[in-house]
């Protein structure tokens, strides 16, 4: 599930954003976000948005894929990008899914059986961060 979509729910059911440039303030503070008070929808806002969106965000769950030795953030996130999420569906992997999946153009050695073994046992509860 992409925040894109989330926010496009979010917004529906009456989150606004705001974005404001201010050149004054360093680049990273130029983003601002309030969020105003969910008690009186959009009139224009589906229903079923607002059912969908609340459904959504209590099911999606993320394990920090990081936290695995060796795992580096890139790595991590290009899993997620590939609906990697938890140690779960990462243990689920091949070695060579897995290899293709976090260096596709590289002819790395990659731990990936480590990896595995770490994600099987953090999946199962055995071992912890």
């Amino acid at each position: 599930m992409s925040f894109a979509l989330l926010l496009a729910a979010a917004i529906a059911v009456g989150i606004s954003t705001k974005v404001g440039l201010d050149r004054h303030r360093p680049a990273h503070s130029w983003l601002t976000a309030s969020a105003a008070p969910l008690a009186q929808p959009s009139r224009r806002a589906d229903p079923m948005v607002g059912q969908i969106a609340g459904q959504m965000v209590g099911q999606i769950v993320m394990d920090r894929l990081e936290q695995i030795n060796g795992v580096e953030p890139l790595f991590a996130r290009r899993l997620n990008q590939s609906g990697i999420l938890t140690y779960a569906e990462m243990a689920a992997l091949s070695p060579a899914a897995l290899q293709s999946t976090v260096a596709p153009d590289g002819p790395f050695n990659l731990p990936t059986e480590q990896w595995l073994a770490q994600a099987r046992r953090l999946a199962k509860g055995v071992e912890s961060l």
